[in-house]
């Protein structure tokens, strides 16, 4: 899969020889262990004053110009033949590449440092480099095999200076070497190359600038209007230079000026009447900048996922966020959760963002705007579909599930993760749910599926070990699981006895799991549960039901699996409704509920009918008080093993074999 990727980025790398892939991935990746025992570049810097020579501008430096702020610039058109750009992409490769060196032998204080973990210049230096797990001792070579798998121009750069950038990204955010080196494979090359050419007291300045405007974000009233009047329309980048992360975004070089300034205001020491503009003023002086701990975090998650905001003129970044919390009507802190998640938002053009949440609305048949704000929220990705890709995606989908449109809209309303999957792992997860289900054919799947979409995004593993520990979670013995559903497992004596056990403790096992999966057919919520969590519920079900014992709640959950699905305040409040309105005692209602588990979802009209029919036939008559002959009637009912008090209710009340 790595190579796959390798050679779809670039496919001239299959002139590369291995070795020398192999090569450099192994000095990548002792340099970036290097790279964590030696202090930061940035540690001690860090909170010095910016200095003036970096004051006039605010992003990564670029070719469109001195003193304009850099956005992303189209990448040049390809070579006219293939066999030239793979003679140039080889020979770059080859010649960047070298086998690495021995490395010395690591001196008394790096080791000390590398063993204890301490922090340095007031950031975190801990010598682990395999992210901030702190776990890991050192980058391994496959770790540096897939940073150069994500991105490949990692070959075409000399390593000593990703390296360098990648430690002083890792001393400016706050983070590992290798958490900054993954960053930095989310560019494109030509971005890359700006990133390597900038220096540490700019990308910090462009970090502090981007923090600040995320910090403006949850101050109402102090980031201006709401959206500038002359707002930048951006368009994406023509089609052949996208990466496949998402088209760059291309502005006139007025709306650049506007973006950058942060919207229409002017610059401060613009004079009156002066057409030119005015020098760009940092939005901070540079010195003791305290953000919120909880922006921070959010700042440098964004970064890390889509370092390309630190090209960006904070203006525009300003701007776009802000029309994006129009848009889905989200608060301050929504709108911050939401770009944690999913930065690349920013980075979409106003009138795509529009379309696309009116498509979610009408293909997914959501009446309000609000429904598709809401959806969009809980799944951003659902804003980069265009309206035709969109489409299309649930025709597929419905294809290969065998559903309705329809259907397939109320799958994605429920679970909009659906539709990042594949129309085939879709498919392929339906066959395989008929068969751990013992489902008898595929219109039980489907119709299984549209009561709890749910279960087709988990893992086929996950879905096993649920399967498999819903019987100990509930305490489903064989002995109890046999009593209850009145099979019969005996074990006959003789010369084969040990044999004829063997198969009795299969037989048993085998109604423990039957009934294990009829309660997931019944009601497939329950797999949503954990399972370390139902004996919990299921003491809580036996402790507001009064039951004398455990097996009382299991037989009950047993025959109605709904039951574990209610958190007990709800189940207290309905038992305390059909009291009131059958006029019942409360342990009457509750005996009544032990023995037909269904009726505390039945209406009470049907309820009141069948305490009159039980009424009408004898129960609680020469009984004083409405109560006493309510409780009667309900105890009768709990014992009309026949149904024949129930009439039409019946039907529903019977325990499903």
């Amino acid at each position: 899969m790595t190579v796959a990727r390798m050679v779809a980025l670039q496919p001239a790398f299959l002139a590369c020889h291995t070795a020398a892939i192999r090569a450099r991935a192994e000095q990548l990746a002792h340099l970036l262990s290097v790279a964590v025992a030696t202090p930061r570049l940035g540690a001690n810097s860090y909170d010095a004053p910016i200095s003036k020579t970096h004051t006039g501008q605010r992003s990564i430096p670029s070719n469109i110009g001195p003193g304009r702020p850099a956005l992303p610039t189209p990448a040049p058109p390809p070579s006219s033949t293939t066999t030239r750009l793979a003679a140039s992409t080889t020979a770059a490769v080859s010649v960047s590449i070298a086998p690495p060196r021995p490395p010395p032998p690591p001196a008394a204080a790096t080791t000390a440092h590398l063993n204890d973990g301490t922090r340095g210049g007031g950031r975190n230096t801990t010598a682990t480099t395999a992210g901030s797990d702190g776990h890991s001792q050192a980058v391994t070579p496959q770790a540096a095999m897939e940073l150069i798998a994500r991105q490949p121009a990692l070959l075409q750069v000399s390593p000593n200076r990703l390296v360098s950038c990648c430690a002083e990204l890792a001393g400016v955010l706050g983070v590992a070497p290798q958490d900054a080196c993954l960053c930095l494979t989310r560019m494109r090359p030509e971005e890359l190359a700006r990133m390597l050419q900038a220096s540490q007291a700019l990308v910090r300045e462009s970090w502090l600038a981007l923090a600040t405007v995320i910090a403006s974000l949850e101050q109402p009233g102090l980031h201006g209007p709401p959206l500038p009047q002359a707002a930048p329309v951006l368009t994406w980048a023509p089609e052949g230079q996208d990466s496949g992360q998402g088209g760059l975004l291309v502005a006139s070089s007025a709306q650049r000026a506007t973006a950058a300034r942060g919207g229409d205001r002017k610059a401060t020491n613009q004079k009156a009447g002066d057409q030119r503009p005015g020098k760009l003023q940092p939005p901070f002086s540079g010195v003791g900048l305290v953000l919120p701990p909880r922006v921070e975090l959010a700042a440098r998650g964004m970064v890390l996922l889509c370092p390309l905001l630190l090209m960006l003129p904070p203006g525009w970044v300003r701007a776009s966020a802000l029309h994006l919390r129009s848009v889905l009507g989200l608060t301050p802190a929504g709108l911050r959760r939401l770009l944690s998640r999913s930065p690349r938002l920013l980075l979409l053009p106003k009138r795509h963002r529009e379309e696309a949440l009116q498509a979610v609305a009408a293909q997914l048949a959501l009446h309000r705007p609000e429904d598709a704000a809401r959806l969009v929220s809980k799944q951003p990705s659902l804003l980069k579909w265009t309206p035709e890709g969109l489409r299309g995606k649930l025709e597929e989908t419905a294809t290969a599930l065998g559903l309705s449109r329809g259907g397939v809209a109320r799958l994605c309303r429920s679970q909009p993760a659906l539709l990042a999957m594949s129309s085939q792992s879709l498919a392929a997860k339906l066959l395989w749910l008929q068969a751990l289900l013992r489902l008898p054919d595929a219109d039980t799947a489907r119709r299984l599926v549209l009561r709890q979409p749910a279960v087709l995004t988990m893992s086929s593993a996950t879905l096993e070990r649920k399967v498999r520990l819903l019987p100990h979670g509930l305490g489903l013995s064989n002995a109890f699981v046999t009593s209850t559903t009145g099979a019969v497992a005996t074990a006959p004596g003789g010369a084969n006895g040990s044999a004829a056990t063997a198969r009795a403790l299969r037989a048993e096992r085998g109604f423990v799991i039957q009934a294990v999966l009829r309660m997931v057919v019944e009601e497939p919520t329950v797999l949503t549960l954990s399972p370390e969590a139902l004996p919990q519920r299921l003491e809580h079900l036996a402790e507001v039901l009064d039951a004398a014992t455990l097996h009382e709640a299991r037989a009950a959950v047993m025959e109605c699996p709904r039951l574990l699905l209610i958190q007990r305040a709800a189940l207290r409040h309905r038992l305390q409704e059909l009291a009131w309105g059958l006029d019942a005692p409360p342990a009457a209602v509750k005996r009544l509920v032990l023995a037909w588990p269904r009726v505390l979802f039945r209406p009470l009209s049907e309820l009141r009918a069948a305490v009159s029919r039980a009424e009408a036939a004898g129960a609680g008559r020469g009984m004083r008080g409405r109560k006493s002959r309510v409780a009667a009637a309900l105890d009768a009912l709990a014992a009309d093993s026949a149904l024949e008090l129930w009439n039409a209710a019946g039907a529903d009340m019977e325990v499903v074999q």
